[in-house]
């Protein structure tokens, strides 16, 4: 049973009984918090303790606010008005989740092949890359080869433009032969 129907629940009973029963609820509660987030409770009371995960919680749960701390889009103010522009970092994310979101699939036995050598010294847009290109469906072959049956060849060409990797990469798009 949720807190809050408890605490409704309670109330319904009778007078001594349910200040008996709430104060066990409200402990009950309290000491589930403690439990939970024992650092906050050393410094603040279990009150104060909530409050500020409530705060905390609101100031992240506003999709501007997220992007901006992603840095994800910029914001310049021109009077009263503000307007907002997507960054390089924002395009790149974009277009991650364009691809991830893609279903159409090559013909049949067609495949997309991506093949790269990306120096260490780009070390975290590889690794970036990587990350990127997984999560979009692309399969491992061997060492720097990856496979696809989905169509996003396009949108991974301008994808690797922004990285700044494009020199280092290559894809292929080819028919999948399987020798018996």
């Amino acid at each position: 049973m949720k807190h809050s129907n408890l605490l409704r629940a309670i109330k319904l009973m009778s007078a001594t009984t349910g200040k008996y029963l709430l104060t066990v609820a409200e402990t009950c509660h309290d000491l589930n918090f403690m439990f939970a987030h024992p650092s906050l409770c050393t410094n603040m009371s279990v009150n104060e303790a909530i409050a500020f995960l409530e705060r905390r919680a609101g100031a992240h749960r506003s999709p501007m606010r997220l992007m901006k701390r992603k840095r994800w889009i910029d914001d310049r103010r021109i009077g009263d008005r503000v307007l907002y522009h997507l960054t390089t970092n924002g395009r790149i994310a974009t277009l991650g989740y364009a691809a991830r979101a893609i279903k159409e699939r090559m013909p049949d036995d067609t495949v997309v092949i991506v093949i790269f050598d990306i120096p260490q010294s780009q070390r975290v847009a590889r690794d970036q890359f990587r990350r990127t290109i997984k999560s979009i469906g692309f399969s491992y072959v061997q060492q720097s080869v990856w496979m696809s049956k989905k169509n996003v060849s396009r949108i991974l060409q301008e994808y690797f433009s922004l990285l700044g990797i494009r020199r280092w990469v290559r894809v292929y798009i080819g028919d999948e032969v399987v020798i018996p």
